[in-house]
């Protein structure tokens, strides 16, 4: 009887084996072709992980805006001197020119005498603390358009640059390129900024009343 029923049981848990094993096969194969299904808590995981990358790169997004206006809080509101000197035009000597940083827009005096205005600028911080200030004026006259693009580079007490002007004689385009850099550099005064400076004009800086 024991052996018998011993034989039964075993026969018993073949059928169930043999009824199970289709199922045992389904999941193998739904694991092995469905990774989303097998790896469903790895991606909880891995989306816990995103989230604080993305707050992390708001936050250095913030960082470096805060930095901008920083910098551009401390740019504004200074004149520098600085000496101009031709890349390629052997035929020009070196001369001196006066930037100025008012309103958040940048104009050179000797460009402003002929005709350009006050521009708005673009301002970046490198890594190393050097600040880069972009920006493209454009005069027009006599239905002639003169372009000229400044790309400066300002760290402490130094400034340097490039001038690019671009421009037609007798129809046939030219361009000048010049290097600058800074001979010395001040905060001008409160009382010497203009109140209103539009941007189709050059900037004015007044004079000091006198006591």
């Amino acid at each position: 009887m024991i052996e018998k029923g011993g034989k039964m049981v075993s026969g018993k848990v073949r059928r169930e084996i043999f009824l199970l094993l289709p199922i045992f096969i389904f999941i193998f194969f739904l694991e092995l072709h469905c990774p989303a299904g097998r790896f469903a808590f790895g991606e909880t995981e891995k989306k816990k992980e995103e989230v604080p990358a993305k707050k992390k790169a708001e936050l250095e997004r913030e960082e470096q805006e805060k930095l901008i206006n920083e910098k551009r809080a401390a740019l504004n509101n200074t004149e520098w001197q600085i000496t101009v000197t031709p890349l390629e035009q052997k035929e020009e000597k070196p001369h001196q020119d006066t930037l100025r940083f008012v309103n958040n827009q940048v104009v050179s005096e000797n460009f402003a005498i002929e005709g350009y205005p006050a521009t708005n600028y673009s301002l970046t911080v490198k890594q190393d603390g050097t600040v880069i200030w972009e920006t493209m004026q454009t005069k027009i006259e006599k239905e002639e358009k003169e372009i000229t693009f400044w790309r400066g580079e300002w760290r402490d007490e130094r400034m340097k640059g490039i001038i690019s002007r671009q421009y037609k004689v007798k129809e046939i385009s030219k361009h000048d390129d010049y290097s600058f850099a800074s001979v010395s550099w001040k905060k001008i005064e409160e009382g010497e900024i203009k109140e209103e400076v539009k941007t189709d004009t050059p900037l004015q800086i007044k004079k000091p009343k006198k006591k």
